[in-house]
């Protein structure tokens, strides 16, 4: 899957704990491709928290602009 025009493409981070319970990250993904910006690629992003994104299973479809920062895995 690659992105076109000024979209990411970002995959939704899912965790589950040792006890089994499952949680997600709604504002936090592994970017999976960016036309616009190849350097977040395989870097985990922070988008904007108050917008609802077109989806397809896991990846949600983001525009550029909301993408705020990249992540180290310790930062969340």
């Amino acid at each position: 899957m690659n992105a076109v025009g000024n979209f990411a493409i970002v995959q939704r981070m899912r965790e589950t704990t040792s006890t089994g319970i499952m949680s997600q990250h709604g504002n936090i993904g592994l970017c999976i491709s960016c036309s616009h910006d190849k350097s977040i690629v395989n870097q985990y992003v922070l988008v904007h928290g108050r917008h609802k994104y077109e989806t397809h299973g896991d990846y949600m479809f983001v525009p550029y602009e909301y993408i705020f920062c990249t992540l180290s895995r310790e930062e969340f």
